[in-house]
Formats: C-alpha cells, sequence, structure tokens
C-alpha cells in the first residue's frame, strides 16, 4: 500500500480487530521506530486517546484511538467495502525493478558476439562453466552484501523495499546473465577458412579484446567507486546506531528531566506549604504577642490604679490615727475628771442621767477593738505593698519575656523572607530548565526526523548500489582475490589504528576524571608530557641514527677517483656530523631523563615550564624523519634545527640548575653518548681532512697544510682509540656518582670541547666540500685534477671566516687548537677510567635503594588530596546532618516557647485574679474603715 493512498480521514478497517474507522495520523512517532498510522475508530476497542508518553498525535474520546502499522489496515470505499489495492501497488513497486532489469540484459546483449558464435564446443562447455561460477559468485556476494547489514538498518527498510527486493529475485535476474569474454580463451575456429576470413577474425578478435579491456577498466573503475559508497554506506549505518543510541539516551535524558521536574514541583510545593505553615504559625505568634502586651499594658494600669487606692487608704489610715489620738486624749481627761469628782456628768452622756461606770468599760472595750482594727489594717497594707512588689517583679519578668519573643519573632521574620527568596529561586530554575527540555526536545525531535528522511534515502541508495555491486562481482572475483593479500596488514593496521583511538579515548576519559588543577598550565599534566617528550627525542634520534648508517655507508678505501667523481666522502662527513647532533640530543634527553627521576617534585613542576618550547624543537627531528621518508635527506640539508634542539636543553638544564641533582650529570649513558658524539666528529675530521689530502696537488717541500692534514687524521685516529677504551671500561650497570670523578670535565667534554670540536669539523667540511667542487672540474678539459696549494689555503680561508666569523689565527692554529683541547680532556677521562678500573668493576651492578620518582610522589599526592576532598565531603555531610539536628532542635525550643507564652497566659490569669482580690480587700478595708468611722463619731 503507497502513503500516496493514505489521507486523513479516510476509512480503513483494522484487519486483526474488525473494526472500521477513520484515519487521523500518519507519521513517524516517538514512542517507536517506523512509520505509523493512527486511527480514531468507531467502537471504543482502542488503547488510547491520541496521546502516548504524554505526545498528543490527534484527539478523540478515550479506547476510541489506536496506532497501527500500514500493513494491518485496508482501505474502504464510499460505501464502507474493503477495497483490493494490494496487487496493484505490487505491480507498480514491480515495474521500476523490471525496467532497471531489462535495461541490464539490453546492456548485455549489445556488446559484440562474433567470437562467441564461432567459439567451439569446448568454449561453450568453458562458457557455462563460467557462467555457473559467476552465478555461485554473484550468490555468495549477495549473501556477503546482506550479512553486513545490521539489525538497525534491516527494521529501517519499508514494505516497500521488502516487495522490491521479492520482485527482484523473482524476475530471474542471475539467470540472464551471459557468459563473459575473458583473455585467456581461445578465439580460434575449428573450422577451415580462408586467409581473408582469418585475417578479419583476428581483427575482429582483437577488436573486441580492446573493447573487452577498456570495459573491465571501466567495471574496475566502477568497482573502485561502489567500494567507496560501501564504506561510505557502512560508516552511514554505524552513524546510524550511533544516532539510535544518541536518541534511546535522548528520551533517558527527557525521562529524568520530566522526574526532575516532578520532583522539583513537588519541592515547591512542600515549600509553598512550609512557608504557609510558617506565615501561620508567625500571624498567630503575632496575635498572641499584641494580646500579651494588651494584657502588660492592663496589669500596669491596674497597678497604678492600686498604688493610688493604696496612697489614699494609707492618708485616710494616718487621719484615723490622728482621731484615734485625740479620741484617747478626750478619754484620759474625761477619766481625769471622773476620778477627781465621780459625780461629774460625762460629756459624752445623755443629758437626761449621768454616765456610769459601764459606760466607761463599754467605751474602753471599743477603744481596743478600734486599736486591733488599725493594728490589722497595718498588716493588711504591709501584705498588700508586699504583693505589689510581686506583681512588679512578675510584670518586669514577663517584659523581658515580650523581649525575647520579639527577638525570636524578628528572626522567624528573616527565615520567612529567605525561604520565600529561595521558593522564588527554586521556581525561576524550575521554569529555565523546564523550557531548556523543551527546547532540547524539539530539536531531538527535528534531528530526529530529519535522521530518518536520510536512513530512508541512504537505504534506498543502498539497495540501489547493492543490486549493481552483484552485477559486477562475478566479472572481478580475479581481482578480489588479488586485494585479498593485503587483507592481514591491512587488518592489523586498522587494529592498531583502533588501539591508537582506544588510547587516546581512555587517556582523555582518565584526564576528565582527574581535578582541574591537574591540567593547569605547568602542573602535573605538563609534567608526565615533558617526560613523554624526551623519550621520543631518545626514540627518533635512535631511529634516525639506524636509518643514516644504513643510507650513508661507512668509506673503507679513500682513492682520488671516488673522492672527485662521487659525493661518498661528502656524504660519509655528512653523516658523521649529523650522527653527532643525534648523540647530543640523547645526551641531554639522558641528563634530564636521570634527572627527573631523582629530583625533587617541585623542581619537576619547574622543568614542566619548558614544554612548550621543548616541543617546538621536537620538529627538528620530525622534518629529518619526513626527508628520511622521502629519501631527500642529503649533505645539502641544514642541521641548526638539531642543533638548536639539544642548545635549548642545554640552556634549560642551566637555567633550572638541574645540575644540583646528585647523580644526574655523570650518568654512564650521559657519558657514553657524549664520548659518541665526540667520536663521530674524529670521524667526520678524518674523512674530510683525507678528501683535501687526495684533492690537493702534492709540493716538493712540506706544506702547513699538508702537514695539517696528516696531523688531523693522526689525531683523530688516537681520539677514536681513547674514546673505545673509554666505552669498554664503562660496563652497563656502574654508578659513576659514587666515584670521584671530576665533573668539570664531564662538563667540559660534552660543552665546550665538544663545541670547539664541531666548529673544527664544520670549517673542515666546508673545506673538503669545495677543494672536490673545485678538483672535479680543475683540469684542462673540465677533469678532475688536483688543486694547488694556494688555491687550497684561499678555500680554508674562506671556510674559517664563514665558521668562526672573525679570527686571525689562521686555519692551522685553529684546528690544532680544538684538536687539542680535545685530546687533552679525552685524555684525561681515558686515565681516569683506567685507574678507576677495578673500582668500577666493583660498583658495577651493585644493589642500591632507588629514590621514589618525583611524578610517583606527585601521583601520591594527588590521590592523597582526592581521600582528604572525600573526607570534606564525609564532613559537609556531617554538617548537614548536624543542621538538621539544629532544625529539630529550633523545633523543640519553638515548642519551649509556645509552652512560655501558656505560662504568660496563666500569669496573666495569676494578675487579673490577683488585682480582683486587692480589690475585694480595698473594699472590705474601705467597709471596715467606714464602719471605724461610724462608730468613732
Amino acid at each position: 500500500m503507497s502513503d500516496k493512498h493514505l489521507t486523513l480521514n479516510q476509512r480503513v478497517i483494522v484487519v486483526g480487530k474488525d473494526v472500521k474507522g477513520s484515519i487521523a495520523y500518519v507519521g513517524y512517532p516517538t514512542f517507536a521506530t517506523g512509520k505509523w498510522i493512527g486511527i480514531i475508530l468507531d467502537e471504543p476497542k482502542g488503547k488510547n486517546n491520541g496521546t502516548v508518553r504524554g505526545h498528543a498525535y490527534f484527539r478523540c474520546e478515550e479506547n476510541y484511538g489506536v496506532f497501527v502499522r500500514q500493513t494491518q489496515i485496508q482501505l474502504l470505499d464510499a460505501d464502507d467495502n474493503p477495497m483490493e489495492t494490494s496487487m496493484t501497488t505490487s505491480t507498480e513497486e514491480t515495474r521500476p525493478a523490471n525496467r532497471r532489469l531489462s535495461s541490464i540484459t539490453v546492456a548485455q546483449r549489445s556488446r559484440p558476439t562474433t567470437v562467441r558464435r564461432k567459439a567451439s564446443p569446448a568454449q561453450t562447455k568453458t562458457g557455462s562453466l563460467s557462467m555457473s561460477s559467476s552465478r555461485t559468485s554473484l550468490a555468495s556476494s549477495r549473501q556477503s552484501l546482506t550479512s553486513y547489514v545490521s539489525p538497525t538498518a534491516e527494521r529501517a527498510v519499508s514494505p516497500d523495499l521488502t516487495g522490491k527486493r521479492a520482485s527482484f529475485v523473482e524476475t530471474g535476474f542471475v539467470e540472464t546473465l551471459t557468459p563473459q569474454y575473458t583473455p585467456g580463451q581461445s578465439i580460434t575456429s575449428p573450422q577451415p577458412a580462408s586467409n581473408a576470413e582469418e585475417k578479419l577474425a583476428a581483427m575482429q578478435a582483437q577488436q573486441e579484446n580492446t573493447q573487452l579491456k577498456a570495459e573491465v577498466e571501466d567495471l574496475k573503475e566502477k568497482l573502485e567507486t561502489l567500494r567507496l559508497r560501501r564504506a561510505e554506506d557502512r560508516e552511514k549505518l554505524r552513524e546510524l546506531e550511533r544516532l539510535r543510541l544518541q536518541l534511546e539516551q535522548a528520551n533517558e535524558f527527557k525521562a529524568k528531566i520530566m522526574e526532575s521536574q516532578a520532583q522539583l514541583q513537588r519541592d515547591l510545593q512542600r515549600a509553598k506549604q512550609e512557608v504557609r505553615e510558617v506565615q501561620e504559625a508567625l500571624d498567630q505568634h503575632n496575635d498572641e504577642t499584641a494580646e500579651l502586651q494588651e494584657a502588660a499594658e492592663m496589669a500596669a494600669l491596674d497597678k497604678e490604679m492600686a498604688e493610688e487606692r493604696a496612697e489614699s487608704l494609707l492618708l485616710e489610715l494616718e487621719q484615723c490615727r490622728e482621731k484615734l489620738e485625740e479620741a484617747t486624749l478626750d478619754l484620759q481627761l474625761m477619766r481625769a475628771e471622773m476620778e477627781a469628782g465621780g459625780n461629774i456628768q460625762h460629756p459624752y452622756a445623755a443629758g437626761d442621767g449621768g454616765a456610769t461606770g459601764y459606760e466607761v468599760r463599754q467605751l474602753q472595750q471599743q477603744n481596743v477593738r478600734l486599736r486591733d482594727t488599725l493594728v490589722r489594717l497595718r498588716d493588711l497594707s504591709a501584705h498588700d505593698k508586699h504583693a505589689m512588689q510581686k506583681m512588679q517583679k512578675d510584670l518586669e519578668q514577663y517584659k523581658s519575656e515580650i523581649a525575647e519573643l520579639s527577638r525570636t519573632k524578628e528572626k522567624l521574620s528573616a527565615r520567612v523572607e529567605e525561604l520565600e527568596a529561595q521558593v522564588a529561586d527554586l521556581r525561576e530554575q524550575a521554569v529555565r530548565e523546564r523550557e531548556a527540555a523543551q527546547e532540547t526536545i524539539m530539536d531531538r525531535d527535528g534531528t530526529i526526523v530529519k535522521f530518518r528522511e536520510l536512513v530512508q534515502k541512504m537505504t534506498e541508495q543502498y539497495n540501489e548500489m547493492r543490486l549493481q555491486l552483484e552485477t559486477k562481482q562475478g566479472e572481478l572475483a580475479g581481482y578480489f582475490m588479488a586485494s585479498n593479500g593485503q587483507c592481514p596488514q591491512v587488518q592489523q593496521s586498522i587494529d592498531l589504528q583502533l588501539e591508537l583511538a582506544q588510547a587516546r579515548a581512555r587517556a582523555d576519559m582518565l584526564a576528565a576524571c582527574l581535578p582541574d588543577h591537574f591540567m593547569a598550565s605547568n602542573g602535573d599534566h605538563d609534567a608526565i608530557m615533558f617526560i613523554l617528550l624526551l623519550q621520543r627525542l631518545n626514540t627518533k634520534a635512535e631511529i634516525i641514527l639506524g636509518q643514516i648508517r644504513e643510507k650513508f655507508p661507512a668509506v673503507n678505501v679513500w682513492d682520488k677517483e671516488s673522492i672527485m667523481k662521487t659525493h661518498t666522502a661528502v656524504q660519509y662527513s655528512f653523516r658523521c656530523q649529523l650522527e653527532y647532533q643525534l648523540q647530543m640530543i640523547q645526551c641531554m634527553v639522558c641528563m634530564w631523563s636521570g634527572a627527573l627521576e631523582t629530583c625533587t617534585p617541585e623542581l619537576l613542576l619547574r622543568a614542566a615550564s619548558a614544554l612548550p618550547d621543548a616541543a617546538q624543537q621536537e620538529r627538528a627531528l620530525d622534518a629529518a624523519a619526513q626527508l628520511l621518508k622521502t629519501n631527500e635527506l642529503d649533505e645539502n640539508c641544514s642541521l641548526d634545527g638539531m642543533e638548536r634542539c639539544w642548545s635549548y636543553l642545554a640552556a634549560m638544564w642551566a637555567a633550572l640548575s638541574m645540575g644540583a641533582v646528585e647523580g644526574a650529570g655523570c650518568a654512564r649513558e650521559v657519558l657514553l653518548h657524549a664520548c659518541a658524539a665526540i667520536d663521530a666528529l674524529a670521524r667526520a675530521l678524518a674523512a674530510d681532512a683525507s678528501a683535501l689530502s687526495h684533492a690537493t696537488q702534492p709540493g716538493d717541500q712540506p706544506h702547513e697544510l699538508s702537514q695539517l692534514h696528516e696531523a688531523i687524521q693522526s689525531s683523530c685516529g688516537a681520539l677514536q682509540q681513547q674514546l673505545k677504551g673509554v666505552r669498554r671500561r664503562l660496563p652497563p650497570g656502574v654508578r659513576l656518582h659514587a666515584l670521584p670523578i671530576d665533573m668539570q670535565l664531564v662538563e667540559r667534554l660534552r660543552g665546550e670541547s665538544a663545541i670547539a670540536l664541531w666548529r673544527a669539523a664544520r670549517a673542515t667540511s666546508l673545506a673538503a666540500r669545495a677543494a672536490c667542487a673545485c678538483a672535479a672540474t680543475a683540469g684542462e678539459r673540465g677533469e678532475g685534477a688536483p688543486l694547488p696549494l694556494t688555491a687550497l689555503a684561499a678555500i680554508w680561508s674562506a671556510a674559517i671566516d664563514k665558521t668562526y666569523q672573525q679570527d686571525e689565527l689562521g686555519a692551522v692554529k685553529v684546528i690544532q687548537r680544538a684538536l687539542s683541547a680535545a685530546a687533552a680532556d679525552v685524555n684525561k677521562l681515558a686515565a681516569f677510567t683506567q685507574d678507576k678500573e677495578y673500582d668500577v668493576m666493583a660498583l658495577t651492578n651493585r644493589a642500591a635503594e632507588k629514590p621514589t620518582p618525583p611524578i610517583v610522589v606527585r601521583a601520591q599526592l594527588v590521590k592523597k588530596q582526592l581521600e582528604e576532598t572525600k573526607t570534606l565531603t564525609i564532613r559537609l555531610e556531617n554538617k548537614e546532618a548536624d543542621i538538621k539536628e539544629l532544625r529539630k532542635a529550633l523545633k523543640a525550643k519553638q515548642e519551649e516557647l509556645s509552652e512560655m507564652q501558656i505560662r504568660r497566659e496563666l500569669g496573666e490569669r495569676k494578675l487579673v485574679a490577683a488585682a480582683r482580690d486587692a480589690d475585694l480587700r480595698a473594699q472590705q478595708l474601705q467597709r471596715r474603715l467606714d464602719d471605724a468611722q461610724n462608730q468613732l463619731k
């Protein structure tokens, strides 16, 4: 069923469920791969409402929507009757394949077949065999191509492509192939013919052979193109698999984002609830505080009123005391008068009769009662005063509690504001993350749709290319047999490349796991890279040494013909000078390596600062290796880059004071490389001196230049013998720093003496090259002839000026001084090794405790820092637990605060009760006072 037959709102029937519906969606959803059709059913026999995993593809009622494959539906006409469309579709799909096959068959039939018609029965039999072999190879190639298709690609192939493949097999494409002509077959006819026919047949055969060769070349080119496209298809299939994995990861990431968003929403709701509860508690606390303040104000007012009433009562009490004293005086006066005259009438007696003794006693008893009443009033006022003081103390305590509650309220208000700010930040963060997740999901959906279209196109291209490749496999089986011999090397190369890629990926992942300070400039990473750089320099120098020894072999016989007609002497001198530069590089690398194995970690990090410039110096060795690969390394190449390389290492050695490391500058390997460098210069000087001697015309009297050449050869021979003895007396495993060796001698041997001898060798090489070039054309007819001593002197002078820039001593003195300085240092070293030979043998292979390399110390330090970080993490977790405990304690304090509030309410109630009691007592006292006043009146 083709896509063009499917339209929205079209009536279809689901084959498996026998239920009808309308098409509402056609496309590639995100919940599964491939093409799906969304249908709104007429009955509630579906599985959804058009929404799957939160994504709405169409809308309908619940259980009325369903997603099916294209093969599970059948179209309906206007009367809801099934339509027959499968045969039409298969016929339409078969037509393009038949057209392609017919074009291929016509192309094969259009080839010239003159020779084939004249083939013998034996040739016919051979052709049938080749046809069967071609069929077999085509079948095997089809199987091999099918095996390359991954499960993902097989799943991605649509049903229409499956139909095409079936129609392709049914047409019998393999059966229509005709046997191809091979050049090895016989083209002669067994039937007799005339010469003209034979010539015509031969010309036709030759023409057909030429056409077949051109066709074979064309097929080879097409096959190569197909192989490249096949490799590209494999890469695209791998890319498809990788994209599928990325899609799965994106879906997982999307699910995690949705979960995290839901968790954030829950946290937000929880935080809102906590803020709401805190706000309610704060409002309640504010109300209670306001009530407490009002109660305290009322208590203060009651206190003031009680104080005023107590003062008024005290004043009234004083007045009563004064009146009582007056009454007492009057009573005493009356008693005195009554004692003085018993019949005298009492002033307070009634007018109708005199005062009797009974009345007097009654008045006395009344006075006693009044006196008791006054005492009780005094005690009551003292008790009230004490109660007022106690109430004042309680009031002050309540005020302090109110102040403390106010401070707690302020803290809680600040905490509420902080929580509100956090809630706002969380809300903004959730919104941003949700928007970012939505954008990411939209981008991923767009990318998935694009890649699905790309996969579909690639699948179609792959099928077409597979069909084309199947047609060419039988013709080029021999070519594959020849190319299969390279499979082991190619496989090994692929394995090495995979191992290299895996190693780099592993190094990158390990570096990503390390802390940031590890990758910082002049840090541990630079130190490791510097150590690896030194190892690379040593290895590259060793490889170049082996290559130049094979490229420029040593010269055993020196004669005029080899010097004047060939470049053997000049090339050997160049080889020796290049050996000197490489040996000096290895010497400095050995010094650095030994120092970096025993120095302190701080010095190692300081040495890592030389990495950027040292990496630039490595280019000189890379350039030399590239010249060796392209066979372009010769005596015309410059050695300045090599010299800058080891000169930079020597300058950094001195700048960083690496010589202070014990045993770094006098190791056996350092001394051996220095001796090898001087030996290479001695061989170069001897070769150039021999070339100059053969290129010079002998004179009647000895000349100083001739004597110089002989002196150079003899001195260089002696130097080589001395250096050979030194190397022989330094066995492997010896520790020279344990001997009293002169460090200045070793430094001078690889420094001043080597540089002076290098300049002398450079000047001698320039002179020898110029002399050989002049001697090759010095004859009358441009032939080779020896040079006169005057011409040689001019050549020497030019070479000295070019090498030493400004020198007034002359060639003889300069060369002799360099040779004598080098010979003196080498003789001292040879004498030392000869005198200490037994000590050297005793120190050989003696077990010694090796110090821990600084890079290992740094690694241990980094591990320790990681452990400390882990410990700090645990401490932080403990701190968080402590904070949780403090929060619990804060809740307990809040509970205590609520208890204090309850106590405050109880105190207020007691205060109100005490005030009420005071009022009652005051009223009682007032009544008693009124009664006393009434009785006194």
